[in-house]
Order: structure tokens, then sequence, then C-alpha cells
């Protein structure tokens, strides 16, 4: 599906899925889900399987976006969004949200994957990527974490990655999570230390 003529989402800021059609073709058809939490404040996530020319090997390809930590809620009985000052910022409870939203959403097969007989959904190997909002610690994370799905760079390096410095202090909001499918599949990550 060519999305280029279609706006994804309500926010100015979108998600989209750029690919050599030199080393893999598209599967099944591209998707996005707009539905509560992606119909505001976190990006419409876009997913795409894909299969390599050579080996034919499958994997479902999953961008993600979620709500900033700033810009808190006016509410401030919104317990599950103010600032708390537990160091997950505003919106945590709606990053939470999304990312439960997301494992399930994928979990429906949204790209129309043909599965072979005998396959469920969850045997496709599933990469899910973004700016998630998170560090490593936090309920987004943890969410992702409950339905099935392996943080790739805290797997394979340990906890003190990072893809950014800012006023001395190094972390990272961005992520790679696997399903146990890929993650079976993977034998190194890099980060990129980019900001």
């Amino acid at each position: 599906v060519d999305f280029k003529a279609e706006k994804i989402g309500t926010d100015a800021i979108t998600s989209a899925i750029i690919f050599r059609k030199d080393r893999v073709k598209e599967l099944g058809t591209a998707a996005f889900t707009t539905t509560v939490p992606f119909d505001y404040g976190n990006r419409a996530p876009v997913t795409q399987t894909f299969s390599h020319l050579v080996s034919g090997d499958t994997v479902q390809v999953v961008v993600a976006h979620l709500r900033s930590k700033g810009s808190c809620p006016s509410d401030k009985t919104d317990l599950a969004n103010i600032d708390t000052g537990d160091g997950q910022g505003c919106w945590n409870g709606v990053r939470v949200t999304a990312a439960q939203t997301l494992s399930d959403w994928l979990a429906t097969n949204p790209t129309q994957l043909t599965l072979a007989a005998g396959q469920t959904i969850a045997d496709q190997p599933t990469l899910i990527l973004g700016d998630i909002n998170a560090y490593l610690m936090e309920g987004p994370i943890d969410a992702f974490a409950a339905k099935g799905y392996t943080e790739v760079s805290n797997a394979m390096h340990g906890s003190m990655q990072h893809s950014y410095v800012f006023d001395g202090e190094s972390g990272s909001l961005d992520h790679a999570f696997a399903n146990a499918a890929l993650l079976a599949q993977i034998s190194d990550v890099t980060e990129w230390h980019i900001n």
C-alpha cells in the first residue's frame, strides 16, 4: 500500500518504514492504526511484513512513536499521567496503554500475512522499533515485556546502552523489541550514539 497520498494519524510527526527493494519484498498489506490510544498524542504505528529475497525468511517490522514526557495534563487528578516525580515524566499511563494496545493489535495479524498450516501470528518474527519515550526501567518497557517482547539492546549488551547524551547524562528513549521468534535469530545489535 502506498501511503504517500494519505496522512497517517493526526500529529504533524508521522512514522514510516524505508526498505530496500533489492533485498526484501513486501508480504501482506502494510497497516497502521489510529484507534485509541493512537488517535492523539501517540503517533499511529505502522507495520509491514517483509520476505528476504534470497533466504525467504520473513519479519514483521513495526515503527512506533509514543507520547512524549512533556506537556503535562492540566488535570492534576490524572495520577496515571501527571509527573509524579518517579522519573517517568508525564503521560506514562498513556505510553503504557499504547505499548499494551500495540502488542494486542500486532496479535491480530494486521498485515494479513498468510500463515503456514499450524502456524500462529506469534510464530512470525516481529521487530518493534521507535521512540518509546521511556527508559529501560519504566512502565512502557515492562508492558512490552509482559506481552512477550524483549528489548534487544538490553538483552545483548545490558542496561548501559544509550543512544544520546544530553547535559552530561546518557540514556535511550529509542528502542528495538523482538518477540521470541525473532530474538532467537538475532546474533548482535549495535547502538548508534547519534542523539
